[in-house]
């Protein structure tokens, strides 16, 4: 079923473009409202591989929201070979809310994978992430930490991919993003196939998550990870070449 979220972002043209994802939402302030969750698309125009980048799936998470917004201006600046689509605050309730879950229907963004286009607002962004985003990407990475109730090793953690030449572009992908730990794994007790990157698997999108903090605060060593992380991504996948 097609996606009830939509944007006035044209992902084919190139250039800077910056909208929504708009979120039908009907509440008791706005009966036809929705929910603006921010995006950003950069297109070098030149045919090359597509980035898609996401943080704020959980709300109390600050590391990866910091990084790519900080990434976004460097960007900017930068001459791309390919296209790079980021979301730095993707579940926009939790993120304004400052919250694991969305304070609007209770809802984990990273259990609801692949999502459902006529659930509520958490669901409708898990599908309209799954069905309209994935197909434009080529690697996706979604940055988590800790949080308010966790504190793990700075790490980046993978699922195995579907058959070996899944499985060597998501190694690829570990490698060039360069954390102190990399782990994959079927993340069992973890959310195993309902998470963000257990649906970009089931695509066959080499695709990576992230742990870079603890507690309800800025973990400074996880924001350098993330940001260095991110660049290399980039520039060893030939999207943002030149970039150092």
């Amino acid at each position: 079923m097609k996606s009830r979220v939509w944007t006035t972002i044209n992902f084919d043209a190139p250039g800077i473009q910056s909208d929504f994802a708009r979120v039908p939402y009907s509440s008791d302030t706005s009966a036809y409202g929705w929910i603006p969750v921010p995006m950003l698309c950069f297109n070098g125009g030149k045919g090359g591989p597509t980035a898609l980048l996401t943080a704020g799936t959980h709300g109390d998470e600050y590391e990866g929201q910091v990084a790519l917004r900080k990434l976004v201006r460097e960007l900017a600046v930068t001459k791309l070979q390919g296209r790079v689509i980021i979301l730095p605050a993707l579940n926009l309730p939790a993120v304004a809310a400052g919250r694991r879950t969305s304070p609007l229907d209770g809802g984990n963004l990273n259990r609801v994978f692949p999502g459902n286009p006529e659930g509520g607002p958490t669901a409708a962004i898990a599908h309209y992430v799954t069905t309209e985003l994935f197909p434009l990407a080529d690697l996706v990475i979604d940055l988590h930490s800790g949080g308010s109730s966790l504190d793990y090793l700075l790490m980046a953690l993978a699922r195995p991919g579907r058959n070996q030449g899944e499985a060597e572009a998501i190694r690829r992908l570990l490698k060039s993003f360069g954390a102190p730990y990399s782990l994959v794994t079927d993340g069992a007790n973890g959310g195993a196939g309902a998470t963000l990157y257990a649906a970009a698997e089931q695509q066959g999108i080499p695709a990576l998550t992230t742990e870079l903090g603890s507690g309800s605060t800025l973990s400074e060593p996880g924001l350098v990870i993330a940001e260095s992380g991110l660049r290399r991504v980039l520039r060893d996948h030939g999207i943002a070449p030149d970039m150092e």
